[in-house]
């Protein structure tokens, strides 16, 4: 026996169960017909609450609360006193077993409760008319206590286990929303110190023979490292409580690639872009997939193949989006194509389904190549 506090519930339910049986046991009078033989005294006032008050402590012992209600239901037809209302505390008692414990435990608590029931109708009756049924209503009981026990108990098992995948689920997609974050963070920051750098060669060697561009050029770092501080905030703040709510900017569109291209185009980057179909009617998550992708290869072509022409290309059909980013440059030793960039951009692509390859283009320099299919997200 192992002990388990009540519940306000567990005492809610002894006290009525037995305020009710006692008190059908003290207005119960002498009938040989239904086995009572004497007046209620003070030991069937304690049978009665023997017969009830231990459901209290069905959590601790569920058969021993069995045993004990169905026990004193018996004495007390064997003495000829009335069953406290009706062995309503062997019905609880049984049902509680049944739910508390397993499969077998439920099978166990219908057999008790129909073999002490059993007994007690026996006793009481002694060769009645009517004691076949009561022996028949026992057993049915038994059955419908067990039954009804078990049933619970798979059901609030099953409650219990999607509670836990609903927990699990939820952790999931919080651990999902930080590594998004992080890889926007990693492409916001890297293409803002991929131009930072971009510019800052163009204004040293504009320093001296052309001082107003070079201070364009300038001017061109301070906004690029403000916009880049902005975002940054904006995707840290995202990771917040449920309750809370960012006040977020729009998530860029294929229509701001040429913002993009312009700035890279003061610097020493030769961009050419290139839209084919209707960019319009592209979903706007694949539209900010596709411009985080062009992104993330335009600072890579800064970081490792320095001055050189670009090509981006950007077509949408009805079908899917591709994006093709190819340069001339060339690529420096330690790039071997297995950044954390390259792996941000196959997420965002994997992430609709799409695919992504980059490598050693023909004829020199670096393709990025990028399918998003747009048929199903639409």
């Amino acid at each position: 026996m192992r002990w388990v506090r009540p519940t306000r519930g567990d005492l809610l339910l002894a006290a009525v169960v037995t305020l009710f049986g006692v008190a059908t046991v003290l207005g119960t009078a002498p009938s040989p017909g239904v086995g009572v033989q004497h007046d209620p005294d003070g030991w069937a006032v304690l049978l009665a609450l023997l017969s009830t008050a231990p459901i209290a402590l069905r959590r601790s012992s569920p058969l021993g609360v069995v045993l004990v209600t169905g026990v004193a239901l018996v004495v007390a037809a064997g003495i000829g006193y009335a069953a406290a209302a009706a062995g309503l505390g062997l019905v609880f008692a049984a049902t509680s077993m049944a739910y508390l414990t397993d499969r077998r435990g439920a099978v166990a608590a219908g057999v008790l409760f129909a073999v002490l029931a059993g007994a007690s109708t026996v006793l009481a009756f002694q060769g009645e008319p009517g004691m076949s049924v009561q022996l028949s209503t026992s057993i049915v009981l038994g059955g419908l206590a067990a039954a009804i026990g078990d049933t619970l108990r798979t059901l609030h098992g099953r409650n219990r286990e999607l509670d836990a995948l609903r927990a699990v689920e939820a952790r999931e997609a919080v651990a999902q929303d930080r590594v998004r974050i992080a890889r926007e963070v990693h492409d916001v920051v890297g293409h803002a110190l991929a131009g930072i750098a971009l510019q800052a060669r163009a204004g040293r060697r504009l320093l001296e023979r052309d001082p107003p561009r070079a201070g364009e050029a300038l001017r061109e770092i301070d906004e690029l490292a403000t916009r880049a501080l902005g975002e940054t905030r904006e995707a840290i703040g995202r990771i917040r409580s449920a309750d809370e709510q960012a006040d977020l900017r729009p998530q860029p569109r294929l229509d701001d690639l040429d913002e993009l291209v312009g700035r890279l185009r003061e610097g020493d980057l030769h961009v050419d872009l290139v839209r084919e179909g209707d960019a319009a009617a592209v979903p706007p998550l694949v539209q900010t997939a596709a411009f985080r992708i062009v992104q993330e290869a335009l600072s890579n072509v800064v970081k490792h193949a320095g001055p050189a022409h670009v090509a981006v290309r950007v077509a949408a059909t009805p079908a899917e989006l591709e994006v093709d980013v190819r340069d001339d440059g060339r690529r420096t030793p330690v790039d071997d194509g297995r950044g954390h960039g390259l792996g941000g951009m196959r997420e965002r692509a994997a992430q609709f389904g799409g695919s992504l390859t980059a490598g050693p283009a023909a004829g020199g320099g670096w393709r990025v190549q990028a399918r998003l299919p747009i048929a199903r997200r639409a």
